[in-house]
């Protein structure tokens, strides 16, 4: 039997996220969000390490603002673990996840 290796459930929230990497800045959407990752789906290529993320909320709430470590790149985007995230962040993840948890 084969055994699922995320710790985490994933939903699909439509959330817009804004990827900065050094001095560029990319508008992207998620894919799928967990509360230690999430797979972005970018126009465009984006180098491997680590990116600083803002995830729009979609009601107008606050922004969710984060620091991630690119861990795949596909050709339709990239992997990307959660790194250090403070309490906020946290809970502004955890507003998104939920919805789609309900569902």
């Amino acid at each position: 039997m084969v055994q699922h290796y995320r710790s985490h459930p994933r939903v699909a929230p439509p959330s817009e996220v804004v990827l900065r990497q050094g001095e560029s800045e990319i508008r992207c959407r998620t894919r799928d969000l967990s509360i230690t990752g999430c797979f972005l789906e970018t126009p465009g290529q984006v180098a491997g390490g680590v990116v600083d993320l803002v995830f729009m909320e979609p009601s107008g709430g606050e922004a969710v603002r984060c620091r991630g470590q690119v861990l795949r790149r596909e050709p339709r985007g990239l992997a990307v673990r959660f790194l250090g995230l403070e309490w906020g962040a946290l809970f502004g993840l955890a507003r998104l996840v939920a919805p789609g948890l309900a569902a």
